[in-house]
């Protein structure tokens, strides 16, 4: 486990360029959501997406960085990629003006909208950020708009 670890931490700081500044980040998230059965892989995909698609990210603190990465990883396990989860959270952020926490409390409401109407975990998210382009006209009432 440690040589994979080891392993994934490097590939990771390489692609990223972090420089070991979320290592931490990376090893909490696991530690903190392995009874949900997020697994060290999942906890550096849930990183790497973050930071390669939620602009934000990297100027959080650890403690919201770390908090992110939790419910990106979570979200990954319910069914909605970790890629999909933060390119939404930032849709969310930049073109809504959401918060960090308000951006998950609506991707938790539409998963759950999603799930009422039939439709796969991922489906409502994906498909709310493919619409947002045409959404964003309705400001603060984009999502209900969806």
């Amino acid at each position: 486990m440690a040589l994979a670890a080891d392993n994934a931490y490097a590939s990771f700081n390489r692609t990223t360029g972090a420089a070991g500044s979320l290592d931490d980040v990376i090893m909490e998230t696991r530690i903190e959501t392995a009874a949900l059965g997020v697994t060290f892989e999942d906890a550096v995909a849930a990183t790497q997406e973050l930071f390669a698609n939620f602009r934000q990210f990297t100027l959080m603190s650890e403690e919201a960085q770390q908090q992110m990465v939790e419910f990106t990883a979570t979200m990954d396990r319910l069914g909605v990629s970790s890629g999909s989860t933060a390119t939404f959270i930032n849709l969310a952020t930049s073109s809504l003006g959401m918060t960090a926490d308000q951006a998950q409390h609506t991707a938790r409401e539409l998963m759950a909208t999603g799930a009422a109407l039939g439709m796969l975990p991922g489906e409502m998210i994906e498909g709310f950020n493919a619409a947002l382009p045409t959404l964003g006209k309705f400001g603060d009432d984009a999502v209900g708009g969806f």
